[in-house]
């Protein structure tokens, strides 16, 4: 069955060594993604990915499993957008990282070849309030 998946495939942005402690960390704030609100309320879901209109929404838990959820060009916008909009980042065309609420988004924003994300749940870490120093690089 994953043979039939087609993946979709955004690299992340890597940060100097000097910086590399930074990580994203979920906040209280709610996003609503429409038809993804569903998805994401299941603990098991690790990620939601969207390779365009013409593909099933896909998810991850253990593996990946395509969802009978189809998402025409103005929602994938309106996801994106209110991703923009949560974190006060326009958009623009190309490849964007946008961490809102408890999830981070991977988006291809593209008008000729239509706009892709995928979306990943924050993991909550322990001890907090013990990350929000910066570690000693030397």
């Amino acid at each position: 069955m994953r043979n039939n998946l087609q993946q979709l495939n955004i690299s992340e942005p890597r940060l100097p060594p000097h910086l590399a402690y930074l990580q994203p960390y979920s906040t209280q704030q709610e996003l609503d993604l429409g038809k993804l609100n569903t998805l994401f309320n299941d603990p098991m879901i690790r990620s939601i990915e969207c390779n365009g209109t013409e593909s099933p929404v896909i998810v991850q838990t253990m593996n990946y499993k395509p969802t009978n959820i189809f998402l025409n060009k103005d929602e994938i916008e309106e996801v994106i957008e209110t991703f923009s909009n949560a974190a006060k980042i326009p958009i623009e065309e190309g490849v964007m990282r946008i961490v809102a609420g408890k999830y981070i988004l991977l988006a291809i924003v593209s008008k000729v070849i239509g706009s892709k994300f995928i979306i990943k749940k924050i993991i909550p870490r322990q001890n907090f309030q013990q990350n929000l120093m910066p570690r000693r690089l030397y």
